[in-house]
């Protein structure tokens, strides 16, 4: 509830234990009087008596538990039950508030350093986090892998990254959140934090100091990957005393760390310290270790000479991803993306699942479209066979049948990946499905719905298999758009909205769900 005040109150629990002095058979009423006050009238009652208890009060407070006696002896009537309790509540928080933090109390000065305070303590960066009961409104995210849910919070709130910095940079390690991260995980989030942030073009000056603190912290950037590199020295800029807006200090990271990871694949020659360097000859491999994102960053920056002239002559030319059965070969070209429109589209959420999982490590192309096909109801595989969205996402290769690994039979699934999904989604794997890999492909999907882990297969299918949208095709990304779904917002608390992975057996294209049904 929000008051007068713009003070948000959040009661996760209340429990009431009575004694009523009352004939028995007056007791049933009273019952059902608590009930309505309880559930209606307090609700509209509490703002008002809190206000002036959480006046001057800032920041983020959670108290796990507040516990008062109240007697009452007055009229049966809903509105004064409900304002002799809110009375009593609101006394209770005023002399409840004032305690030192501890068992019962945690205090966070603003909504950003509570929310990176559990981002801490999901990835065990913190070596004396606040306690779990503080954080249970997030329970929704527990079923997330740590840093899936950390990537996620902070893409919805990149606020956070400041708050990140400054409570790491007390132990001098201000970009631990980032090496917490696997470079996939930061990709997208790099990716997704400069959609939003939108930062401006980079000058010379801010370009140098960046790559200025890059050299001096190589020790210190010792990770795996560009986006890695990016957030890394994102937190760092953060921590420094001359702290530049969150949406600069990423967009000059991002452009730093992708230039020296392009120095190292021999894409911009001579340190980047000179003014004056030698062209280079095009390797691509450096370009397709970027993020189309981050590669359009750099390009952008490519109109100015003096950048150019500060960091090299980097050839842009746009190469196209390695091959992929006829995504590549017959459904689009190296520069007009492709549309294609299916009554199946929610098929493709299952997408991020099989790459989890590395299905096509363990299937031929005619053996995975075989599992997905099974995922799907009777009437929707038969649309499914002369889709062109499914046969996209999904592609036969074209060898005669007794020929290489599609002539194989079906390996069975390993048993210890049964071990991987929800012991809720076992029905799934001995269920009605036809198909091991199938089954396997739903149980890890319904095993990542909050909520939604029992569901059968039908239920699955109804709600987001059977799913129209749109898939467009570039050279280097695949956009799924779906109509709805009705429980969308079931697939965002599941991660399964905005940019995902990249896909391996689809030419590495990096795959974006869009959910039409979180803005209609």
């Amino acid at each position: 509830m929000t008051t007068a005040q713009d003070h948000r109150l959040a009661i996760g629990e209340m429990r009431m234990d009575c004694t009523a002095l009352a004939w028995s058979e007056e007791q049933s009423a009273l019952r059902g009087l608590l009930d309505r006050v309880t559930s209606t009238a307090l609700p509209g009652t509490l703002p008002a008596a809190l206000d002036p208890v959480l006046d001057g009060i800032e920041g983020v407070v959670r108290l796990r538990r507040l516990q008062l006696d109240v007697d009452y002896f007055g009229p049966s009537d809903e509105a004064a039950l409900a304002h002799s309790l809110a009375m009593r509540i609101a006394a209770a928080l005023r002399d409840a508030l004032p305690c030192p933090t501890g068992d019962t109390l945690q205090r966070w000065p603003d909504q950003a350093t509570y929310l990176a305070a559990y981002i801490e303590r999901r990835l065990a960066l913190d070596r004396n986090p606040a306690p779990a009961w503080a954080f249970e409104e997030f329970a929704t995210l527990d079923h997330l892998p740590p840093e899936r849910a950390a990537a996620e919070m902070v893409r919805e709130f990149p606020e956070i990254l400041v708050s990140l910095a400054r409570n790491a940079n007390r132990e001098s390690h201000p970009n631990r959140f980032a090496l917490a991260l696997d470079e996939a995980s930061a990709s997208a989030l790099v990716d997704a934090l400069l959609v939003n942030l939108a930062p401006p073009l980079a000058t010379i000056d801010a370009l140098s100091t960046a790559l200025h603190l890059m050299d001096t912290n190589l020790r210190l950037l010792a990770v795996a990957g560009p986006a890695r590199a990016a957030l890394s020295l994102t937190l760092i800029m953060l921590a420094r005393t001359d702290e530049p807006p969150l949406n600069e200090a990423l967009g000059v990271a991002t452009l730093a760390a992708a230039v020296l990871h392009l120095q190292d694949h021999n894409e911009i020659r001579g340190p980047v310290s000179q003014s004056t360097v030698t062209p280079s000859a095009a390797y691509p491999q450096g370009w397709r270790l970027l993020s189309p994102t981050v590669t359009a960053l750099v390009k952008k920056h490519l109109s100015n000479p003096h950048f150019v002239e500060r960091v090299g002559d980097i050839l842009p030319t746009d190469q196209p991803s390695p091959p992929a059965h006829q995504i590549s070969d017959s459904t689009v070209t190296d520069r007009v993306p492709v549309h294609l429109h299916s009554p199946v589209a929610g098929v493709g959420l299952l997408l991020p699942v099989i790459t989890e999982f590395r299905v096509p490590d363990y299937l031929g192309p005619r053996h995975l479209h075989a599992a997905i096909l099974s995922t799907l109801g009777t009437d929707e595989q038969a649309l499914a066979l002369t889709d062109p969205l499914f046969a996209a996402l999904f592609p036969l290769d074209h060898q005669p049948l007794d020929q290489g690994k599609s002539a194989e039979p079906t390996p069975p699934v390993p048993d210890p990946m049964k071990t991987l999904v929800a012991p809720e989604t076992l029905p799934l794997l001995t269920g009605d499905g036809a198909n091991p890999w199938g089954d396997l492909t739903l149980a890890a999907f319904a095993t990542r719905l909050p909520g939604l882990k029992t569901s059968s297969r039908g239920y699955l299918q109804a709600q987001f298999l059977h799913t129209a949208g749109r898939l467009t095709i570039t050279p280097q990304t695949l956009d799924l758009t779906l109509q709805g779904p009705d429980l969308a917002i079931v697939l965002k608390m599941a991660g399964l909205n905005g940019v995902q992975r990249k896909l391996p057996h689809l030419g590495n294209r990096l795959l974006t769900i869009t959910l039409a049904g979180l803005t209609s």
